[in-house]
């Protein structure tokens, strides 16, 4: 959590913008789009499952895919979309009448309303049971076989790349930090975040598996200096030269600027002073060490 998938995702739709570098959609840089053309590339290039049920509550399931038939110029396929999904009989439900996983099928219906020809699904199957997330998954084959689709899956279980995926990419602390071949990936992981990840998977034969989760390098185990424990922001800028030496003697390694949340937010004036010492510590750490990863009370900044 907190990786970045939902931003990147939003950023490929084109709903949130760039701020450096640029992407290509058949070879057109989209962050160089007029907002007409954006318009067009949400509409007809692009279609986005939101990570949560984004249903309009006061229309029927038919009702919200006319809707979005109406406004690509496709009205007349909403009911033949629904029964594309298995949803003909639920046509003149509303949302609250809908199981998730049903809802989640108009919702697919919405996404490729414009006949996009890549979908991008931010977590499609996390508020499912197993077997309606299997069913969900199987519709997504048989559309991407049916339709050409290109898909991007955003999701949290690797279960669901082994079976859904043929290539997969490993976000952490906002980058792609590794690649490939689903197959490839999972036998042979390169990166600690990624080996991580598999390792902390339950297996059968292990029922009784006990200990700590396998650790990942950089933010526990490897080069961690927790700043609370010489009292970073409690004695800012005091210790000014205590923290440059740790920061010479640690380089490359994550940050935790302080650790006692309890203190920190005894009251609003309390709270805007630490808010100060960390903003001013960050950016002498930042000065410092380029390469080095930051958080306040365990989040990376």
């Amino acid at each position: 959590s907190g990786s970045g998938k939902t931003t990147l995702l939003n950023i490929l739709a084109g709903i949130d913008s760039l701020t450096g570098g640029q992407f290509f959609f058949d070879e057109v840089p989209v962050s160089a789009m007029s907002e007409a053309d954006l318009v067009n590339y949400r509409r007809y290039k692009v279609g986005m499952v939101f990570q949560f049920f984004n249903l309009l509550p006061n229309l029927t399931a038919l009702e919200n895919v006319e809707l979005m038939a109406a406004l690509v110029g496709r009205g007349a396929e909403s009911s033949a979309a629904l029964e594309r999904v298995l949803m003909g009989e639920r046509a003149d439900h509303f949302p609250h009448q809908l199981s998730g996983g049903q809802r989640q099928r108009v919702l697919l219906m919405l996404a490729l309303a414009g006949r996009p020809s890549f979908l991008l699904a931010d977590e499609p199957t996390t508020a499912l049971d197993v077997t309606v997330q299997a069913q969900i998954l199987a519709l997504l084959a048989d559309l991407r076989r049916e339709l050409g689709l290109g898909i991007l899956l955003i999701t949290h279980d690797l279960a669901v790349v082994a079976e859904s995926c043929s290539r997969a990419y490993v976000m952490y602390a906002g980058e792609i930090v590794e690649e490939g071949p689903v197959p490839v990936l999972f036998s042979t992981p390169g990166h600690p975040y990624t080996a991580g990840l598999l390792a902390a998977l339950p297996r059968l034969g292990e029922p009784g598996r006990r200990g700590e989760l396998p650790a990942v390098p950089g933010l526990s185990t490897w080069q961690t200096v927790r700043l609370g424990q010489v009292d970073a922001a409690m004695q800012w800028p005091a210790n000014r030269a205590v923290v440059a030496e740790t920061i010479a003697a640690n380089p490359g390694s994550f940050w935790l600027i302080g650790n006692e949340p309890d203190v920190i937010w005894q009251d609003n004036a309390t709270a805007l002073e630490y808010a100060r010492a960390y903003h001013e510590i960050y950016t002498f750490i930042r000065e410092r060490d380029p390469s080095a990863r930051i958080g306040a009370g365990g989040i990376a900044l």
